[in-house]
């Protein structure tokens, strides 16, 4: 320990951030609040948000909504609400809509992606439509699309405002691609349908690598599917676009489905590029270790599952036992 001839306010270590550490540095609330309003550098006023946001409590969202409101620094002010996210109570909800009206778009990105952690807050739609159709920002309106997938409960009130938003134009389709990933959560169906439309040859590329993505999420969540998307993708192996053959090796490695195998092997056999190639055995590659990673774990779960009995057997066995013993006295 380092003598002191009285209780120092706070204590920071390594304030600059040069060293490389995992630190669990057990401090009040008081001492955080401290640090981030008064110690300088970046990475000590982050290390005091990210404190803060694991402590929670009152104290912590009033020092940080102060931060998000007043700090003149964009990236403290864009964590501040991303910890105000993390700490989902009324307090930090309305502290964290303050910074709705912040001059910088990232700040104002980040506050709308922590909306997504009170989807029991049905008054935020209106505010995330709002953000989604008239946000200057295009990273702004797909966060506001990815926060309304978490309005679950409000599925027909969300669904149509995602739906209008796919015929927005954005740099690199940020809005659409996060729009088609938001439906694809929130209503597959719906998600499917225009998954496969903005998939097609003749679509932006951007927005066809991320239906691709899409549809692969529809399979994970919906099993009855399945089938019908993996042949699907499949197809997309014959497409004209390099870059779509390749988004297609990928997602398919990310399915995981043995079945897809063959395709993957035919197709590659006809790749002219090596990278192609390549991709092709990375999807299997993928596609076996998901296999075998799925075969471990039902393994692990039948060895559980066999134990419970065992502990059931075992405690039935005890039962007699007691009420034998029981009896004879």
């Amino acid at each position: 320990y380092i003598p002191s001839e009285a209780r120092p306010r706070t204590v920071t270590l390594d304030p600059e951030g040069w060293i490389l550490k995992t630190v669990d540095f057990d401090k009040p609330a008081a001492e955080w609040v401290l640090q981030l309003a008064e110690v300088k550098p970046f990475a000590a006023r982050l290390e005091a948000i990210r404190a803060l946001a694991d402590q929670g409590g009152d104290e912590a969202v009033a020092a940080l909504g102060r931060t998000l409101r007043e700090d003149s620094l964009y990236g403290v002010r864009r964590e501040a609400a991303k910890a105000l996210g993390k700490i989902t109570t009324d307090a930090s909800l309305k502290a964290l809509r303050a910074g709705l009206d912040d001059k910088d778009s990232r700040v104002r990105t980040a506050v709308l992606e922590s909306f997504a952690s009170f989807p029991e807050h049905a008054e935020l739609i209106p505010v995330l439509r709002r953000s989604l159709e008239k946000e200057e920002s295009y990273y702004a309106r797909a966060a506001a699309a990815t926060a309304l997938a978490a309005f679950e409960s409000r599925r027909a009130e969300v669904v149509p405002l995602l739906l209008a938003a796919l015929d927005q134009e954005s740099f690199r389709e940020t809005v659409r691609a996060a729009v088609i990933k938001a439906l694809a959560k929130i209503d597959p169906a719906k998600g499917h349908t225009e998954a496969l439309r903005l998939a097609k040859y003749g679509a932006p590329i951007d927005s066809r690598d991320d239906a691709l993505e899409a549809l692969v999420a529809i399979a994970q969540e919906d099993g009855k599917r399945q089938d019908e998307i993996r042949t699907t993708l499949e197809g997309y192996l014959n497409d004209p676009s390099f870059v779509l053959r390749e988004k297609a090796y990928q997602v398919l490695g990310i399915l995981g489905d043995p079945a897809a195998i063959p395709a993957i092997e035919r197709r590659a056999r006809a790749e002219a590029e090596q990278r192609q190639r390549r991709n092709a055995a990375k999807a299997v590659e993928e596609i076996r270790a998901r296999r075998a990673e799925g075969r471990e774990e039902q393994a692990l779960r039948e060895r559980v599952e066999q134990l419970e009995r065992e502990t059931e057997v075992l405690k039935e066995q005890l039962r007699e036992v007691q009420e034998t013993k029981g009896g004879s006295q």
